[in-house]
C-alpha cells in the first residue's frame, strides 16, 4: 500500500476508504501482483504467505487510525483489523475474477464491509487525537 496520508478525516471509516483505495490503485498499477496474490488461480502457499501481509497491513491500518483517533484500548484487538483486510481482499478477488482488475464498484463495497464489520468492534465516532503544537 502506497503512503495514505489524510489532513483531517472525519471518521475512522475515512482512513479506511482512503488505505484500501490505495491498495486497488496498487493492484491495478500491478497487474501481474495483482493476479499472483489475489487472482483467481492464486496458488494456496501464496495465499498463506498474503495472510502474513494481511497482518502487517492491518498494524498499519491500525496505527493510522490511532494517528487521529482515540481507539478505545479494552475493545480494540489486531484480529479486528486482519479480518477487515481479509474482507477487502474478498472483494478485491470478486473483481478480478469479474472484471480483470479492481473497479470503482468493488472498491466501494469493500470499504463498505469492512467498514460494517469494524462498527461491531470500534465506535463510529472517536475522539480526535490533536497535534500538540496545535493550540
Amino acid at each position: 500500500v502506497g503512503k495514505v496520508e489524510l489532513a483531517n478525516p472525519a471518521d475512522w471509516a475515512d482512513i479506511v476508504h482512503a488505505f484500501l483505495g490505495a491498495g486497488a490503485d496498487y493492484f491495478n498499477r500491478n497487474y501481474d501482483a495483482m493476479q499472483l496474490v489475489i487472482g483467481p488461480k492464486t496458488p494456496s502457499a501464496i495465499k498463506q504467505q498474503d495472510r502474513v501481509n494481511d497482518k502487517a497491513l492491518a498494524v498499519l491500518l491500525q496505527k493510522k487510525i490511532s494517528s487521529h483517533f482515540r481507539l478505545p484500548k479494552d475493545i480494540i484487538h489486531l484480529e479486528v483489523f486482519v479480518h477487515a483486510i481479509e474482507i477487502i481482499d474478498l472483494f478485491f478477488s470478486m473483481s478480478v475474477i469479474h472484471n480483470d482488475e479492481i473497479d470503482e464498484n468493488y472498491m466501494i463495497e469493500a470499504g463498505r464491509a469492512a467498514c460494517a464489520y469494524m462498527a461491531l468492534y470500534i465506535p463510529r465516532i472517536l475522539p480526535k487525537i490533536f497535534d500538540a503544537h496545535v493550540v
